[in-house]
């Protein structure tokens, strides 16, 4: 959710009393302020304690009415069994001037609380861990009153374990059944009825004990009421038993042995004279594991056993806070965005519009250092209200720019003022002790956030040219700070942090010496990475990032004119190497994608051969070219074109250039994602829509195209298909829409699912309501001068988060487009040349399927022909399981039957492309799957190929491997069967038991377990075998031999079966993905083959490896998201180009030089002839 990062991190405000109680049943007891976890919400409190169906994450209070009277409301959540006290010390008074109360949290008034704690606070005398398990406690006053209110949330009384244990029926029933045994004569009487009560009302009994202790008579001594119960009681012995000993002595019954038998002496905790009970008393805690049975009770929902209801604590609360008769509105629909706003103005979303006012006025008057974020909220939230609010946000607006008039030059720094709550204009003038004493004050307050209060330090001292404000925010620096500085988490790859790092200095966004300070701690700690090419470009860079802070260097940064853009990356670059692209913002899955199209030689010709000059935006004479076509077609046209275009110019760049790395225009980025709209499905639409037979796939239109702006929503997930023929349709014809993002860190492409970031710039609601029409344009321009004006925007900055295989459908379309233009063009006349210009998009990208299906039992098969770009392979559900790359092709296009249906389906290739795709879908309902997967190399396609004849060979030698496949999914599922427990069943199957128990089947019949022969046929009887545990373990052990065996013997007929054949496609590139579905980075590796060597592109350093480093590097992570095969024979299709003015004997000297250092003698071989040591390797 969007949210403003200054006041996230320094709100001092406060809440409006309906706001509060809101939060209270939210438990959210501070407000605005996440620097700590101040959630208290009643699903964190559950733990792993399930709730009842329907129930929310919110708090459900009930009164506790013994202990509620005039300043005292004592409530329990009846879900998570958490205790909620409220006092006040005077009564709230309201009116006309005091619509509401306002509370804010009294100073160092909020606090969690351990046993020392207690002692402390509380005093040795009254602390006590079992009457006073408390938690949290916290003061609020009223900004406008001396109305004072405390919250004390306390633990349950009763452990979990103990209700866990009570209400455990089985225990009970066990408990049962021994004393039925021992002593039968005892139960021989009981009714059905009275036995089942005994089984399954331990709850209710032990409420009826808690009822006893507080019905005592007072009058009466306690040697004659006293009550007892003995061991032997035969509900107590079922109920509870010696098991329960502990909760009863907890309880604070008394154990006693009297003769030959035990009793436990029930306390006694008369009533109180008045009826009311002082909180945290003997008595008070009685009545609370009292209120938590019964609520466990109401729970159970035992037939005839509910428990008379409690009264619902809100309307008391409401009361207490003089809140109750508040005029509410019923809320509408709320966005994310209007949801932060009324929380940050402390304000309930059912507020009347002079309730609203009211809140805004008490907050700014309260924090009026953050008055221009309040001021924001509040008309964000006024255009849907009445005019008179209306009129007053942009009043305080206007008010608000003129009060905080700051040049263009001075904006960099304000938020680092800010963010101590300074203003830059009003305070540069403080003493730096000061600064400092706000900075240590800030470190310990908010300590979760130490690494920024850091950067904002040293961006102050910077701001003002303070040297040693820089060196301390630098200095003494723990492990936790530097990760923080750097964002690095526990699937940040070490280059990748360090090029992010680098990033986020040449834009200015962290300061060099806090940076370079968390490099050093960061490198020392990952040490034992030493030797790998990711700690090798770690410390490359952390060296530069050090050098900065010396000489010449640092006094060019000082001055801002130092350009790390170009001062450290030309020095040392190898010019041997491709160049790298630039991240832009979330770009570096489109900078894999160009980097690989680089590489597709058919693609670098078509780019070359094409007339790709400046081209009119109009709609118009689009029409004129392509014959009156509809004006979606038209713009699409167009699109393809500019995209073509712009590709063309950074090919030319990255081939010309004698950096070591291009930055892409922001323009060829926005072509690459836009759309231009869709008449009809695509082709993978068409394609998916054929994989699915029981079920319809609608096509989600895209009528226009979408460039998106900076809005807050989230990127969608891959989800896996039933059936996977080969080709899935791309997640989602609409545009997703991100939040803008200042640097390319380690959030760079959250491309699995995506979660946005905080926006730079932002648009009022005020704002929005006068430029309703602006906003339309963006959701649906108009015709190609529109769509111009959109490719050309300069605010825009990188891309939203894409998957890989949605920005790569992207990309084809458009240079299919552009070659239809083209050839439109020439017909016309408006292009020279008269041959044909090809598409080699459709020549060598698509393949053609046929999707075969069923019905179990009918002799022939259904066909239907498909065309596609890709393979969609489903990756194995189960959690850790490795596979080969026939296996996961297997998922998609082996044989699967509908179970419901008894529909038959499956998937051959009956003309495959020449460049063949495969998508790993890693995105599944658990998260990512981050199984691996190994990519064969070379790969043969023939058991996969269309076979006409059902009676060829080859069709029965699919078959044979359909068989093969299913069988070994069974092997390796029964290798996670557990083994059978004491009186469980065991099934086999006669020939298991003869083999091994002996053909008569005759064996002692004293053991435990059962054996029972089971066979489908209707001719062979169920026959009942029992065995000792011994030979069942026996047999087991037996079993795993066997199916060991047999699992051996399949995989090397299988591997035999896939040795070889005629449809070879070997390994080009593959794209990896590193992180989480909601978070990460993607890179690309691609072959030479003319070298045998792999360059690794990540955003702006491309690296060379030998083919051992590509199978340890990528080869043995859950990495790989995306795989490109060539044809063997073809690899002539693809190549690295090679930079203007670098000889090729360079190039191939330095692979050479590079594969001496390594220890690898592979020698070079010629296109498409250089074959890998091994055939395999995991990715």
């Amino acid at each position: 959710m969007p949210v403003i990062p200054a006041l996230e991190a320094h709100n001092t405000g406060g809440r409006l009393a309906t706001r509060l109680i809101e939060d209270w049943y939210h438990g959210i007891l501070q407000h605005a302020d996440k620097s700590e976890p101040r959630v208290q919400s009643c699903y964190h409190l559950r733990g792993t304690r399930p709730a009842p169906a329907g129930v929310s994450d919110d708090h459900d209070l009930i009164e506790v009415p013994s202990q509620t009277h005039q300043s005292v409301i004592s409530c329990l959540c009846k879900h998570c069994r958490y205790h909620f006290a409220f006092s006040w010390s005077s009564s709230p008074v309201t009116g006309p001037d005091h619509l509401q109360h306002h509370f804010v949290i009294t100073d160092n008034s909020d606090e969690s609380f351990g046993e020392e704690k207690g002692k402390q606070v509380l005093g040795p005398h009254r602390w006590d861990k079992r009457l006073v398990p408390l938690v949290r406690q916290t003061n609020y006053r009223c900004s406008s009153c001396n109305f004072h209110i405390r919250l004390e949330v306390t633990a349950p009384r009763l452990d979990s374990r103990w209700i866990d244990m009570v209400t455990d029926e089985s225990r009970a029933k066990r408990n049962l059944k021994r004393a039925m045994h021992e002593d039968p004569a005892r139960f021989r009487d009981m009714a059905p009825e009275k036995l089942t009560k005994l089984e399954t009302g331990a709850l209710l009994t032990l409420n009826m004990y808690i009822t006893n202790i507080m019905s005592s008579d007072p009058s009466v001594p306690d040697k004659i009421t006293e009550k007892k119960i003995s061991e032997r009681n035969k509900t107590f012995m079922v109920q509870f038993g010696p098991e329960c000993e502990e909760l009863f002595l907890y309880l604070g019954f008394k154990k006693r042995q009297e003769v030959d038998e035990a009793f436990y002496i029930s306390p006694r905790e008369p009533p109180k004279e008045g009826g009311k009970t002082d909180l945290y008393t003997e008595r008070a805690f009685f009545e609370d594991v009292k209120s938590e049975i019964q609520s466990v009770i109401d729970q159970k929902a035992t037939p005839g056993h509910h428990v008379k209801p409690h009264s619902s604590a809100r309307h008391d609360l409401e009361t207490a806070l003089g809140c109750g008769d508040v005029h509410k509105l019923t809320p509408g629909h709320l966005t994310e965005d209007e949801q932060h706003y009324y929380c940050l103005l402390g304000a309930s979303p059912s507020s009347t519009d002079a309730t609203l006012r009211w809140a805004y006025e008490q907050q700014t008057a309260v924090d009026p250092d953050h008055k221009r974020y309040y001021v924001e909220a509040l008309s964000n939230l006024a255009y849907k209200k009445g005019e008179d609010l209306q009129l007053f946000a942009i009043a305080e607006q206007e008010s608000a720019a003129v009060s905080s008039k700051l040049t263009q030059e001075t904006s960099e720094y304000d938020k680092d003022w800010a963010w101590f709550g300074f203003s830059r204009e009003a305070d540069r003038s403080l003493d730096k002790n000061q600064i400092l004493q706000r900075y240590n004050e800030y470190r310990d307050w908010k300590h979760p956030e130490r690494h920024l209060h850091r950067l904002h330090l040293a961006k102050i001292g910077r701001d003002l040219q303070q040297q040693d404000l820089v060196d301390i925010a630098a200095k003494d620096m723990d492990e936790e700070e530097a990760n923080g500085v750097l964002e690095v988490s526990p699937v940040s790859q070490l280059d990748y942090v360090a090029n992010a790092a680098m990033a986020s200095v040449i834009n200015k966004e962290k300061d060099v010496a806090v940076v370079a300070a968390a490099m050093n701690i960061v490198g020392d700690k990952n040490f034992h990475h030493l030797g790998t090419a990711p700690y090798a470009e770690f410390e490359k860079i952390s060296g530069q990032l050090t050098a900065l802070l010396g000489g010449e260097s640092q006094d060019r940064y000082f001055s801002g004119s130092f350009d790390l853009d170009q001062g450290t990356e030309t020095k040392d670059g190898d010019l041997t190497l491709p160049a790298g692209l630039v991240n832009l913002r979330n770009t570096c899955y489109l900078n894999s994608i160009l980097q690989y199209l680089h590489t597709v030689d058919v693609i670098r010709d078509l780019l070359q051969n094409m007339d790709l000059d400046t081209l009119d935006a109009s709609t118009e004479k689009m029409g004129e070219i392509l014959g009156g076509v509809e004006e979606v077609e038209r713009k699409e046209a167009w699109l393809g074109h500019e995209f073509a275009r712009e590709l063309k110019t950074l090919f030319q760049e990255m081939e010309e250039t004698t950096s070591v790395h291009v930055k892409p225009r922001q323009r060829l980025a926005n072509a690459a994602l836009a759309r231009a709209g869709k008449v009809g499905p695509t082709a993978e639409f068409k394609a998916a829509e054929s994989m699915t037979t029981d079920s319809k796939v609608t096509d989600p239109t895209a009528t226009e195209l979408m460039i998106t702006e900076f809005t807050d929503a989230e990127s969608k997930a891959t989800e896996p298909m039933e059936v996977a023929p080969p080709l899935p349709p791309r997640n989602s014809e609409e545009a997703v829409t991100v939040e803008h993002v200042e640097t390319a860190s380690i959030s760079s492409s959250q491309t699995l699912v995506g979660e946005a970031a905080p926006a730079v710039a932002r648009t009022t609601g005020l704002e929005k309501r006068k430029g309703t029409e602006k906003k339309k344009e963006m959701d649906k321009v108009g015709p190609v001068e529109d769509l111009a004006k959109e490719l050309d925007k300069e605010e825009v900055k990188g891309t939203d988060q894409q998957d890989v295989d949605e920005a790569m459908g992207n990309i084809l379309e458009h240079l299919q487009a552009a070659v239809k233009l083209a050839r439109a063009r020439r017909k016309v006349g408006e292009e020279g040349g008269k041959e044909e210009i090809s598409d080699p998009v459709d020549n060598h990208f698509y393949s053609d399927f046929v999707i075969h299906s069923q019905t179990r039992g009918a002799n022939s098969w259904n066909k239907r022909d498909d065309r596609n770009r890709l393979v969609m392979v489903p990756l194995h559900e189960t959690k850790g399981v490795k596979e080969d790359l026939y296996q996961v092709i297997g998922h998609g296009m082996d044989v699967q039957l509908n179970e419901e249906t008894k529909l038959m389906t499956f998937t051959a290739i009956k003309k495959p492309a020449d460049i063949l795709h495969f998508l790993f879908p890693r995105s599944g309902q658990d998260g990512k799957n981050e199984n691996p997967v190994e990519l064969n190399d070379p790969l043969y396609l023939d058991h996969f190929m269309e076979v006409e004849d059902t009676e060829d060979e080859r069709f029965r030698t699919k078959t044979r491997l359909w068989a093969i496949n299913r069988r070994l999914e069974e092997l390796r599922a029964s290798k996670d069967k557990a083994v059978p427990e004491p009186n469980s069943e065991k099934v086999l199957v006669d020939e298991d038991m003869e083999r091994f128990l002996g053909v008569d089947l005759e064996v002692d019949i004293d053991g435990d377990y059962e054996l029972v022969d089971v066979n489908e046929g209707p001719a062979k009887e169920i026959q009942a075998v029992t065995v000792t545990p011994e030979k069942l373990t026996e047999f087991s052990d037996w079993l795993r031999v066997e199916e060991a065996s047999e699992e051996e013997k399949l995989t090397r007929e299988r591997e035999a079966l896939l040795a070889n054949g005629e449809v070879e496609y070997r390994l080009h590139a593959v794209f990896c993905h590193r992180g989480s579905t909601g978070y990460g980075h993607y890179w690309v590796w691609i072959k030479d083959f003319e070298r045998g060597v792999w360059r690794k592109y990540n955003d702006n350093t491309v690296t060379l490896h030998t083919e051992q480093e590509f199978r340890r590097d990528a080869g043995c992570a859950p990495e790989p998201c995306w795989a490109a095969y060539v044809r063997a024979g073809k690899t002539g299709l693809v190549s690295i180009p090679i930079r203007k003015g670098v000889d090729r004997e360079q190039v191939e000297g330095k692979v050479k030089q590079m594969m001496a250092q390594k220890g690898d003698d592979t020698p070079m071989g010629g296109a498409g002839g250089w074959e890998p040591s091994l055939k395999t390797f995991d990715a």
